[in-house]
């Protein structure tokens, strides 16, 4: 049969053209999920007590110096119970090390004291600059040695610590990170302390790009300030409105108050008591002030670690760094110290439930650094700030 004008057969068959057909391109399939791993902590309290207690008195036994053999202890305990991928880590490092270290610096300061008196005997101080001077030195010294045990410190860990036999190494000079660090932290009060975040992660940048795990080294590049400044700022002014309020009642008020207890026990001790309170009390407020930019800060730097194809993940919170930063401090500081190992279990748990590694491990694939290891331990770090652990 012949179509009619339409295309349509009397039959009632269709015999137009057929409409073409369209191409329908596969769905790609799924990227495959990268593995993440949780940083697992599984230490006991009642451990953590028992390794303090027996430090304590053996550190009381020896006049202070088995402090530093007792600090490898519980340090090497705490190491063990934190694993990734079910495999944990080791710390290697020695008391003796950690001793030799105390000792070196114990010699520098003496030196530095013999030098400071000699200089102040043999020139004429007849001014108040010249001694103005001696002592701007001295502060910049302590500065400049306080930056050079934060490099050293974190050198002597990474090549202390083991996992899966894998060793991590740091390169690089001291010094010159507490040169830079001294050139960058003059920045903060010329710039009205506004550029704090910007020399907190340079020079964070500076040590994090100088480490490796194993022959792989770690990457931390393009971490802008820009992100968490507005966070920043905002603690900034809650600060500063703090200081002017804090001021006032500090000058009138808390004053009043003590002046009757001044009367009763004749002044002794109590301006020093209250400039104690006054300090505790404000440095407590101005943290939890800070603990949302310093939560920011720490999630913002996560993003931007790499090593070869493992990222790292942080994930803290503004109460996290409340507890760690105000509680646990006011908690040891009001049990004179006692509460220390409950202190360390917790910052230890939260450490571990804010990190996570992201991508493959593959430790078959990496290789033992070539370079030497630190000689000497945290002597310098143990006069400046001991820390936690």
């Amino acid at each position: 049969m012949s179509p009619d004008a339409d295309g349509q057969a009397s039959d009632g068959q269709w015999y137009g053209e057929l409409a073409p057909t369209v191409a329908i391109s596969p769905v790609p399939p799924p990227l495959p999920l990268l593995p993440r791993y949780e940083l697992v902590y599984d230490g006991r309290l009642r451990t953590l007590y028992q390794l303090f207690f027996r430090n304590l008195l053996l550190t009381f036994a020896t006049c202070g110096v088995y402090y530093f053999w007792g600090k490898v202890r519980l340090r090497q305990y705490l190491w063990s119970r934190l694993s990734v991928d079910g495999y944990r880590f080791e710390f290697r490092g020695r008391g003796g090390e950690m001793f030799k270290g105390f000792l070196m610096i114990l010699a520098g300061l003496a030196v530095w004291g013999v030098v400071s008196t000699v200089i102040e005997f043999s020139i004429e101080f007849n001014d108040y600059v010249s001694r103005a001077a001696l002592a701007l030195g001295t502060v910049l010294l302590i500065f400049f040695l306080a930056f050079v045990a934060q490099f050293s410190a974190q050198r002597y860990r990474l090549t202390r610590t083991r996992w899966r036999g894998i060793g991590g190494s740091m390169r690089g000079s001291a010094l010159i990170y507490a040169l830079k660090a001294m050139a960058l932290m003059a920045l903060v009060p010329i710039s009205l302390f506004q550029a704090r975040p910007f020399v907190s992660l340079r020079l964070l940048e500076h040590r994090l790009n100088r480490v490796s795990i194993g022959d792989r080294p770690v990457s931390f590049v393009g971490c802008k300030a820009g992100k968490i400044y507005g966070r920043y700022l905002l603690g900034c002014f809650g600060v500063v409105l703090l200081t002017i309020l804090f001021g006032i009642v500090a000058s009138v008020v808390i004053r009043q108050a003590f002046s009757w207890l001044a009367n009763l026990f004749f002044g002794l001790g109590l301006e020093a008591l209250v400039g104690v309170v006054s300090y505790v009390v404000f440095s407590c407020a101005s943290t939890l002030l800070m603990a949302g930019f310093w939560a920011r800060y720490w999630n913002h730097v996560g993003s931007y670690v790499h090593c070869g194809k493992v990222t790292l993940d942080i994930h803290s919170t503004r109460g996290m760094f409340i507890k760690h930063r105000v509680v646990h401090f006011l908690a040891i500081l009001f049990s004179f110290g006692l509460v220390y190992p409950w202190a360390l279990h917790r910052v230890t748990r939260f450490f571990a439930q804010s990190v996570t590694v992201t991508g493959e491990l593959a430790p078959e694939q990496l290789g033992q650094s070539n370079l030497t290891g630190a000689a000497i331990g945290e002597g310098l770090l143990n006069a400046f700030d001991p820390g936690f652990i």
